[in-house]
C-alpha cells in the first residue's frame, strides 16, 4: 500500500476511530456520536475534506479540526495536534499488529 498512515487507517473501523479521537480529546461526545451514526471509518477520516464532514452534520469547528488533524497525521506534523497524538497513534498501530508510529515534527 505504501504510506504508513494508509496502512494504519485502512484497518480502522468506526469504534477504533472514535476511541482514537476521544483519546486525543479532539472532539466532544456529540461530535463523536455523529461520526458513529454516519459510520465514519479510518480511511474516511484520513481522506475527508471539511465539506465532507459538514455534509455529515458536523459544525465548522469540529469539521476543520478533523480535516487539519488528518493532514497533520499524513504529513507527520504536530503543529495543531494534541501533544499525546503520536503516543496514541503508536498504541493504536501496535494494537493492529503494526509498528509504532514515530517521527512527528513540530
Amino acid at each position: 500500500m505504501g504510506s504508513w498512515w494508509l496502512e494504519l487507517f485502512c484497518r480502522i473501523k468506526t469504534d477504533k476511530l472514535i476511541k482514537f479521537l476521544r483519546d486525543i480529546d479532539l472532539l466532544d461526545e456529540s461530535d463523536l456520536e455523529i461520526l458513529d451514526k454516519e459510520k465514519i471509518w479510518g480511511l474516511d477520516f484520513i481522506n475527508f475534506s471539511i465539506e465532507d464532514y459538514r455534509r455529515c452534520g458536523l459544525k465548522w469547528g469540529p469539521a476543520t479540526r478533523l480535516a487539519k488533524a488528518a493532514w497533520e497525521i499524513k504529513n507527520k506534523k504536530n503543529i495543531l495536534l494534541p501533544p499525546n497524538t503520536c503516543a496514541v497513534l503508536s498504541t493504536l498501530s501496535q494494537s493492529l499488529g503494526q509498528p509504532p508510529v514515530s517521527g512527528f515534527t513540530e
